[in-house]
């Protein structure tokens, strides 16, 4: 007997169809260790996750921030675009509250300016209790804030913390005389540890402040080369593999002085070919000298050289760069350049929260420019009062430093006037006024033993 043949359709219905995985299974053990079964086979070929990295201060600090009161969302986009505008840490160590303030100002984050300030402050105050010494803040420390300073820094070693410690307080009360201070600071530039030669840098400033008045800045500049040309040839004008990021921000700060205040050839050459370098290509420069190099080089440049950096800074969007280029207009030392990156600083090409920058690159040349300077703001500031952040204006007293009792005198009048009274501006006049009269009490007191001893110290 034969039977019937199966069809291909008679075959496909015995096989049993697969359960449609979109259907609900119902809701019993057998099923919950299916799950489970199904689960541990996918993630037993799934790599672990890497150990969670410990939390850092900078990072958790821009988060609480900028995130204060508000969603984390708001901190974490913070956090994002300055690590993305900015080269490294350094480099937003040093930039302006303001431009943080552009950089973040399409965010509604309430009280944003202060918020930015509070920021800036806080990473200088870490900086320097990490990396550098404030020999301000040590003057100002009481015993056992110092002591605790101290403790935090072991890489200081005893004789630097007396130095630091004793020395600069002692003078300051005139417990030792200025050319003590000198001498002892010279012998602080063959120091290996770059803390101590920061340390150094940061005490020349307040030197010059107090007793280097432009008659005597080539004497000066004698004692600032022998006294920091020894470090920068240690640590070597190129970035080395592996370098610590102080070195670089050392180097960077060496560089300045040396060409600066101290006439230095060999470094203004230096600065000047890696400026070009730059210029040419802006990864062949360690971006930890990028700012002095190029601002260096614009102190003989030329005409066609201010309207390079105009260019260059006019085409880009990134904070840092522009600020770069925008400081070194200011650095320009011909009268007539200097006049046309005033009125530069003015134009709708400078946005309202850089204004200061020109400024900054300007401040701090020699008293002349520092007098001009101050008589140009005073014409012009109704102008700026109506570009930069209103809470920046309390700042504008600070134009009176120095060491002069006649700006001093003029700064009192000119922002005494009631009509331009702000928040915040009388603490700022305090300031400014307490400076000028120690700057001038010091000056009077060792002016005469600081120039006797720099005399001396050429000529040995």
């Amino acid at each position: 007997m034969t039977g019937k043949k199966k069809t291909r359709k008679d075959t496909e219905a015995a096989v049993e169809a697969p359960p449609d995985p979109r259907e609900a299974l119902p809701q019993t053990p057998a099923s919950w260790n299916l799950v489970l079964a199904e689960v541990r086979k996918v993630i037993a070929d799934v790599p672990p996750p890497p150990e969670p990295k410990a939390g850092d201060l900078f990072e958790a600090m821009l988060h609480a921030y900028f995130a204060d009161g508000l969603p984390c969302g708001y901190g974490q986009e913070a956090r994002h675009r300055i690590a993305t505008s900015y080269v490294d840490r350094n480099e937003f160590r040093v930039t302006d509250a303001f431009e943080v303030e552009d950089l973040l100002g399409d965010l509604p984050i309430p009280g944003l300016f202060d918020r930015c300030l509070w920021v800036r402050e806080s990473v200088a105050q870490i900086y320097n209790d990490q990396n550098a010494v404030s020999l301000d803040f040590l003057r100002e420390a009481g015993i056992g804030d110092r002591n605790n300073f101290f403790q935090r820094t072991p890489a200081l070693r005893p004789h630097v913390v007396a130095f630091l410690g004793n020395l600069s307080l002692l003078m300051t009360t005139g417990e030792v005389h200025g050319d003590t201070y000198l001498k002892s600071l010279s012998f602080f530039g063959h120091d290996p540890e770059p803390q101590v030669v920061s340390s150094t840098i940061e005490a020349l400033g307040g030197v010059r402040t107090a007793f280097v008045p432009d008659s005597l800045k080539d004497l000066f500049a004698v004692y600032v080369r022998r006294t920091l040309s020894p470090a920068l040839e240690r640590v070597g004008y190129d970035k080395k593999p592996g370098e610590d990021e102080t070195v670089s921000a050392m180097r960077a700060d060496l560089l300045t002085w040396l060409a600066r205040r101290g006439q230095d050839a060999k470094a203004t050459a230096f600065a000047e070919s890696a400026a070009a370098r730059y210029l040419a290509d802006s990864t062949s420069v360690d971006p930890g000298i990028a700012d002095a190099v190029v601002s260096l080089a614009a102190r003989k440049g030329d005409a066609v050289m201010f309207a390079d950096y105009q260019r260059r800074l006019e085409s880009t969007d990134v904070p840092a760069i522009r600020r770069r280029f925008l400081s070194a207009l200011g650095a320009f030392e011909d009268p007539a350049l200097t006049a046309k990156a005033l009125d530069y600083m003015l134009s709708d090409k400078v946005r309202p929260t850089e204004t200061f920058v020109i400024m900054q690159g300007l401040g701090g040349r020699d008293e002349a420019t520092a007098q001009r300077m101050f008589q140009w703001m005073t014409s012009h500031y109704e102008q700026l009062a109506t570009r930069v952040p209103p809470p920046a204006l309390r700042f504008m007293p600070m134009m009176g430093s120095g060491c002069s009792a006649e700006r001093l005198a003029a700064t009192q009048a000119f922002f005494g006037d009631p009509k331009r009274a702000t928040p915040g501006m009388e603490k700022t006049l305090e300031r400014v006024s307490d400076n000028v009269h120690n700057c001038i009490s010091l000056r009077e007191r060792e002016g005469e033993r600081v120039t006797t001893f720099m005399r001396g110290f050429a000529i040995n």
